[in-house]
């Protein structure tokens, strides 16, 4: 009896769950077109700005050579100042959502411009002294040939600019 029960009942149970249920019934194909359709959507859909949406990251080029005093390639310094635009962003909006300070003192700045420094050797931000509402970005680009510091040491040059007094940025600069 009981199996017979089970029986029964399997048809109703599973027609709640499926895709052919009225209140669960799908509008799109279920091919695999429509499916790569979806999912090239998806991706071009640009994530949500953060915090540090507004704020343009530009180079000062003069200062981007080679130590022979050589120049880079415009096309290398266009592809490096993307690079750098993403890492300080992506580092700047994870500060902004993990530290509940930082996005207050984000929020005057409205551009950064990186220059290479040949004895900075840890990413450094400073008030621009030349432009108010402006944050240099130091570190020896040149000399690493252009590289992109790592994305934590962009996120300590950040958190010390923000909190200089933090115990972690005592010997940051010198």
């Amino acid at each position: 009896m009981k199996t017979q029960m089970t029986f029964l009942l399997a048809p109703l149970l599973l027609a709640g769950c499926s895709d052919a249920s009225p209140t669960r019934q799908s509008t799109a194909p279920h091919t695999p077109e429509a499916t790569h359709k979806i999912a090239a959507t998806a991706a071009k859909t640009p994530p949500a700005p953060g915090c540090s949406a507004a704020i343009a990251v530009s180079l000062n080029r003069s200062l981007m050579t080679r130590e022979s005093g050589e120049a880079f390639p415009d096309t290398r310094l266009d592809d490096f100042q993307h690079r750098l635009r993403s890492a300080f962003h992506g580092a700047a909006d994870d500060l902004c959502v993990n530290d509940a300070k930082f996005p207050r003192a984000l929020k005057p700045i409205s551009s950064v411009l990186a220059r290479s420094g040949a004895g900075a050797s840890e990413p450094t931000f400073y008030a621009d002294p030349d432009d108010k509402g402006a944050l240099a970005f130091e570190w020896y680009f040149a000399d690493a040939d252009l590289a992109v510091p790592a994305r934590r040491d962009i996120e300590q040059g950040l958190r010390c600019w923000a909190e200089p007094e933090r115990k972690d940025c005592a010997d940051r600069g010198d």
